[in-house]
């Protein structure tokens, strides 16, 4: 976690193996760090992670949220998908990212989301996440 606090681009060739690692926290942690940066380097090993069936939901939810700050067209249509996951910390988490990322062309699955999901997560539900997410993408300057 401090790695990502440093903001040292070269702490991301030690936290990319860490995904590895056998050890759930140790992933997570990792994953925290990692999208502290929104690197583009981490961007395909986040993305696979994310959509990774054999990956813990945990996991696989922390990955989602690390592509918040990740800039690319693509991650836009993954974290879509990742809205139609069966885990609710994934769709939770994809929701807060897609926010982030303002884009909008998740509004109309967010609206969905905002109005039918009310599975719960330790954060709260999938629905309050995906109103939050419309809250900001409608918030956002349109020149940015």
């Amino acid at each position: 976690m401090g790695l990502g606090l440093l903001q040292d681009a070269s702490s991301v060739d030690v936290l990319l193996p860490a995904l590895d690692d056998p050890a759930k926290s140790v992933r997570i942690a990792a994953l925290h760090a990692l999208g502290m940066f929104g690197s583009p380097r981490a961007t395909a090993r986040l993305t696979a992670l994310a959509v990774d069936p054999g990956e813990d939901d945990d996991v696989r939810a922390d990955a989602a949220e690390g592509l918040a700050h990740c800039r690319d067209d693509a991650i836009v249509g993954l974290l879509l998908r990742c809205l139609d996951d069966p885990a609710a910390p994934v769709r939770y988490s994809a929701a807060y990212s897609l926010g982030e990322q303002g884009s909008e062309r998740a509004v109309a699955k967010l609206e969905q989301l905002a109005a039918t999901d009310h599975a719960a997560t330790p954060w709260g539900d999938v629905a309050s996440s995906a109103q939050a997410a419309l809250d900001a993408i409608n918030s956002r300057d349109p020149a940015d």
